[in-house]
């Protein structure tokens, strides 16, 4: 018998946070389970110190935190039925959280251009206007968060400027800034979504290696200036031992500004797609000289066999012409081999990392490996 299961047949009549700390910390499945006792306890039924407060809190917080935004409005519906909530600020913020998490989903399964980002979030937005809830910075940065998984900013930008006007509320954080810098770069349509970006992340003083990944993915079709993000980012990490930040200074690197897997993707990526081979094998080279490509370091990787396997494109095209190169410099006899797996369809384009690695050098495939001879296959 569950420790809760004893407490409410012994009669122990317990506060509404002891209640509202276990159904939180209680998983779903159980969580329903346990509301429901809990509401037969006199505790609940009394609203003892306001107790309802507390551990229906606790519950639509449990809910949110699975994105079941349904059931949610269902049990609002069912407590405004009993008189107990009408236009509850919280409940509203709670509801936001879990669209997001939903939002996020569906898009995953559906794909982006199949979900109504906008028509969710202002549906919500406008019965808080119609209960007369007035949205607080919670409020506004769960709905900007929503709004930047679209891939259209006009709704994302309106609504920050509304939460900029209002003068009742703080000015936006660094946080709802970057939740803005990332929904502009998920905007391809609108040539100045970068300059944008960029003007809102030089208004950010405490900035990182991930506010720096969002502006250089905002400005992903211009790689001059993802360059000279990437090199403003590059000069921080190096520079670690100087100035302010000390704390996170790790072997005179600072590793607030270390660049990490999306770092490099995007450059390389901007790179790559604007043709500027010559620009992206210098970052890839200097990279791999700072250490920047452990993460994809295999253990038995040689001069004439590489792994490749679970590489993302961007690093993929850089790191064969590199590696290729060093094989031929190195005048190895063996052939070439890269080890690709056989692996599923990728998203761009339908082929596997196994069909693009045999295309882009011009090998041939065995199983899930792609064998270049000496003498043979592209020249880069």
């Amino acid at each position: 018998m569950a420790v809760h299961d004893t407490v409410i047949r012994s009669g122990i009549e317990l506060d509404g946070k002891y209640w509202s700390t276990l159904i939180k910390s209680t998983p779903l499945s159980s969580s329903r389970l346990l509301f429901s006792k809990v509401r037969r306890t006199k505790v609940y039924i009394n609203n003892i110190d306001s107790c309802r407060t507390y551990i229906d809190g606790a519950f639509l917080s449990t809910l949110s935190k699975s994105g079941l935004v349904d059931e949610m409005f269902n049990f609002k519906e069912e407590l405004k039925e009993g008189g107990e909530v009408d236009g509850d600020l919280r409940f509203y913020n709670l509801l936001l959280k879990a669209v997001n998490i939903n939002l996020k989903r569906k898009i995953r399964i559906e794909g982006g251009e199949n979900v109504d980002v906008e028509g969710t979030v202002f549906k919500i937005l406008k019965r808080m206007e119609e209960e007369g809830v007035e949205m607080d910075e919670f409020s506004y940065g769960s709905a900007l968060q929503a709004l930047s998984l679209s891939e259209d900013s006009t709704e994302l930008l309106r609504l920050y400027r509304v939460m900029k006007r209002n003068k009742n509320l703080q000015a936006p954080n660094k946080i709802v800034k970057q939740t803005l810098i990332i929904g502009l770069g998920r905007d391809t349509s609108k040539p100045s979504g970068g300059l944008e970006a960029l003007r809102i992340f030089d208004t950010i003083k405490n900035k990182d290696v991930t506010l720096f990944n969002a502006c250089m993915k905002a400005n992903y079709r211009d790689y001059g200036v993802v360059m000279r993000l990437f090199n403003r980012v590059m000069k921080l990490y190096l520079t670690g031992n100087k100035g302010k930040g000390t704390k996170y200074v790790e072997n005179g690197y600072n590793r607030k500004f270390k660049p990490d897997d999306v770092t490099i993707m995007t450059v390389l990526g901007s790179l790559e797609d604007s043709g500027r081979l010559d620009i992206s094998d210098k970052v890839f080279t200097n990279a791999l000289s700072y250490g920047l490509f452990s993460k994809f370091d295999r253990p038995l990787d040689t001069t004439c066999e590489r792994d490749v396997s679970g590489w993302p494109i961007a690093i993929v095209k850089p790191g064969l012409r590199y590696y290729l190169g060093v094989w031929r410099e190195e005048g190895e006899e063996e052939d070439f081999v890269c080890i690709t797996g056989v692996g599923k369809e990728r998203k761009d384009d339908k082929s596997t990392l196994n069909e693009f690695v045999k295309e882009y050098v011009g090998g041939f495939s065995v199983g899930g490996t792609v064998i270049v001879r000496r003498g043979e296959g592209k020249m880069f």
